[in-house]
């Protein structure tokens, strides 16, 4: 009886398993246990109670307790009339025999921090019984961007921010459930249908800060790049042609001689070789603003990356975080090749002479000192003698030894995983899978036994772990470790899809969890978390916001790894980008963090589905 009474109150709530599992932070599974009737639980027992209060919550926030109020005859919405009714109801108990819902309950179960992008798009999209595959279809995105978007792990850019209005608002308007949204969203129906801005500004109201929303956009150029985003390019020698490149030009003048000269610079470099140090404090718009050139610009870069030239690019990068994570993820994909080396000058800028050094180690310059503001007549010289060249070379050095790194590229994934200083006191990562570090010591054994790893990768192996693990113990006794990571689905976890966290510079092979064996990893984890010394927290996210990208990062600096080809990892220790990354954890923590029993209790309903 029970299970039809709960099949009733689920049509009537349009929800699911899932559903009650996602506000609540179980296992979908132990909600089917108490809707099944598979096990027989009390009317005062955890799960029942747990049960409710996901009831409870689910139709505050689909503004559905006045019908669940008038399917259970409680005395009002209140949460303390409501509940013990519902519970009532479908026990068929009087409300007399059952205890109050515990107080470690209330703290640790359904915390809400507010109405979020993510929980407003899900509230619209069940009202309208719009699924993630049909949204995503009408705006041809993935259907998992969607998902990230409901759980407020993602957020739309323009143009998808406004195809997401514009599509629910034109199915509401089909559903004839204008009304309904105008209830939900607190608009009056007319200005729903004759104003959009009004329901884009509700649905959007407070996502996300402008640094958050840097960091979102650069993570994104970095998990989804790959060689097919890259233009069609011109061939680099039907822009450097051989006239250009063999000039006897000596001095250019003006904006167009500055881009000839850059043109020959560039060209020759794709040619002959070498190493490129750049320098340029003048105004970009010499580059930018010419479309044709900014295009003969990149292929000319490409061309020299591609032919293993190395460059040092001093950036001019005296601005805020808001404009700085913009401007590294327009280089993301030169970035990628690994043979890059960015800086910031520590020195303050000339206000009155713009500066520019563009060296070919032993090969050619472009030299050019510009009144600012009269870029458009400068003068720009073209040296090759080799006095000349070692003076730009030691000018060049000068900046050097007042400028910091922006970022280092490695062109593996080895470098991170926690090789930090033993001296911080703080590591956030967001994994993608276990830790590392966390990982026992005999499981580490048992898994290299199992895929007959020995010799040399085995030894490797296990100092890198034993490395890990020293770094990890060493920050959790001097402050604290916290990971963001999703647990994996059934279905991966049981066809051993699950992949184990190893660099892929140690062991070329990808290793796999057992179910048995990620159980093993997940009691460790349980050890932690009732550790003495308390410096461990895992925040559990219902899934990733990256596939591709893991991230750790301390007070001193960032690691953005990606995983997948092409494999690399991009280290700063710039303070506004470590700043950002910890605001964007910050954000993460704010939404999904619980009480260290919660998530033990998570994760032990976690182990009970094993």
């Amino acid at each position: 009886m029970r299970k039809e009474k709960i099949d009733i109150l689920f049509e009537l709530l349009n929800c699911t398993n899932s559903d009650l599992a996602r506000l609540l932070g179980c296992a979908p599974s132990s909600i089917s246990r108490v809707h099944s009737g598979s096990r027989h639980y009390t009317p005062s027992s955890r799960p029942m109670l747990r049960f409710a209060e996901g009831v409870y919550l689910y139709a505050r926030n689909h503004n559905a307790l006045p019908a669940l109020v008038r399917l259970c005859g409680a005395d009002g919405e209140a949460r303390e009339l409501l509940i013990p009714s519902l519970i009532s109801w479908i026990c068929e108990v009087e409300r007399a025999s059952l205890n109050p819902l515990p107080v470690s309950q209330k703290a640790t179960v359904g915390k809400q921090k507010g109405r979020c992008f993510g929980e407003r798009l899900d509230d619209v999209m069940r009202l309208l019984s719009c699924s993630n595959m049909r949204l995503a279809l009408k705006i041809s995105i993935d259907a998992s961007a969607v998902s990230r978007f409901r759980n407020g792990l993602r957020y739309p850019k323009p143009p998808i921010s406004e195809l997401i209005v514009s599509t629910l608002l034109q199915r509401a308007q089909k559903q004839a459930k204008l009304r309904e949204l105008s209830l939900l969203c607190g608009i009056p129906e007319k200005e729903l249908i004759h104003d959009t801005t009004k329901f884009s500004a509700w649905l959007y109201n407070g996502s996300m800060s402008s640094v958050r929303s840097a960091v979102d956009s650069m993570l994104d150029s970095i998990e989804y790049f790959s060689q097919q985003h890259i233009p069609k390019l011109p061939a680099p020698e039907a822009i450097a042609t051989a006239s250009i490149i063999n000039s006897p030009k000596k001095v250019y003048w003006g904006t167009e001689g500055l881009r000839e000269a850059v043109i020959r610079f560039l060209g020759s470099a794709a040619q002959e070789g070498g190493e490129l140090w750049l320098y340029s404090d003048q105004n970009m718009e010499w580059m930018v603003g010419d479309s044709s050139f900014c295009t003969a610009w990149t292929a000319l870069m490409v061309a020299c990356l591609r032919r293993g030239v190395k460059m040092r690019i001093i950036h001019n990068v005296d601005r805020s975080t808001e404009e700085l994570l913009p401007a590294i993820q327009k280089w993301v994909p030169l970035y990628l090749s690994g043979l890059i080396e960015p800086y910031v000058c520590r020195l303050e800028p000339d206000h009155r002479f713009a500066k520019t050094i563009f060296l070919r180690c032993g090969g050619s310059c472009i030299l050019a000192s510009v009144l600012r503001g009269s870029e458009d007549v400068g003068r720009y010289e073209y040296l090759t003698d080799t006095r000349m060249l070692e003076f730009a070379a030691a000018q060049y050095e000068g900046l050097m030894a007042n400028s910091r790194a922006l970022l280092r590229v490695y062109t593996d994934d080895y470098r991170t995983r926690l090789t930090i200083s033993p001296e911080e006191s703080s590591l956030q990562c967001l994994l993608s899978s276990l830790s590392f570090g966390t990982m026992p010591k005999k499981l580490l054994a048992d898994i290299l036994a199992r895929n007959e790893i020995h010799d040399t990768e085995r030894k490797n192996i296990i100092a890198f772990h034993s490395h890990q693990r020293t770094l990890f113990q060493s920050v959790i006794k001097k402050g604290m470790c916290s990971e963001y990571l999703a647990l994996p689905s059934d279905e991966a976890l049981f066809s051993a899809q699950v992949r184990i966290n190893l660099p892929y510079a140690l062991s070329k092979r990808m290793l796999f969890y057992t179910a048995e064996e990620y159980a093993a990893h997940i009691h460790e984890l349980l050890h932690l978390l009732d550790g003495k010394d308390g410096g461990y927290e895992l925040i559990l996210l219902p899934e990733l916001p990256f596939s591709r990208i893991q991230i750790a990062v301390t007070n001193t600096q960032l690691d953005v790894i990606l995983t997948e080809n092409p494999r690399r990892t991009f280290f700063f220790t710039d303070p506004r980008m470590i700043h950002a990354f910890q605001e964007y954890f910050s954000a993460m923590k704010q939404r999904y963090a619980t009480t260290p029993q919660h998530t033990r209790q998570q994760l032990m309903q976690f182990l009970g589905d094993c």
